[in-house]
């Protein structure tokens, strides 16, 4: 990621982390590093994943969950990312799928990219199949930035969805052991 130099503003990036999600907070370097490549100010709240049902709830006016609670890893919207980890992520894992939502979060900044990445329809199964959701052109480019981010500071490329189910399924007693869901 890129320092800032003396001619660069950097934004803000505020973690709220819940209890017990300490371990997979960013460092403050890397938070900084981040922070020169945005042109927003951002919240991000890092959740356990048994809050997901709760956190869910207060997004959609009360609504029940409407997938397993391993369905997805994170969303954004507005100027907030929301992660949720458990013993599935790693803390590099975190900051890959923060760069990946940082970029769902910075389309709208571009008129450009969000006609070519988000005006458009997207297929019916892409909350609820991995692959219709890894098909996606906007998740597809959101990965390939997080992977080039990652790659520029030397920690681990590729820790998209495929990743993360295959690391779900691997653990033992997991209510995903045998079955693939999406976000």
């Amino acid at each position: 990621m890129r320092k800032k130099d003396q001619t660069s503003t950097c934004r803000r990036i505020q973690v709220r982390a819940a209890p017990g999600t300490e371990p997979w907070v960013p460092s403050p370097d890397d938070l900084a590093d981040l922070a020169c490549s945005l042109t927003n100010d951002v919240v991000v709240e890092i959740h356990p994943r048994a809050d997901v049902d709760r956190v869910w709830a207060d997004e959609h006016e009360g609504a029940a969950l409407p997938v397993d609670r391993y369905a997805f890893r994170a969303f954004a919207n507005g100027r907030r990312a929301v992660l949720f980890v458990d013993a599935s992520e790693t803390r590099d894992s975190v900051l890959w799928l923060l760069v990946h939502e940082l970029t769902h979060l910075e389309l709208p900044q571009s008129r450009l990219l969000e006609e070519v990445y988000r005006n458009r329809e997207r297929d019916p199964a892409y909350l609820h199949s991995d692959e219709a959701h890894e098909a996606d052109l906007e998740e597809r480019f959101a990965n390939q930035i997080a992977d080039a981010m990652m790659a520029r500071i030397g920690r681990p490329t590729g820790l998209d969805r495929r990743w993360w189910r295959s690391r779900v399924q691997r653990m033992s007693g997991h209510p995903l052991a045998h079955r693939s869901v999406s976000r």
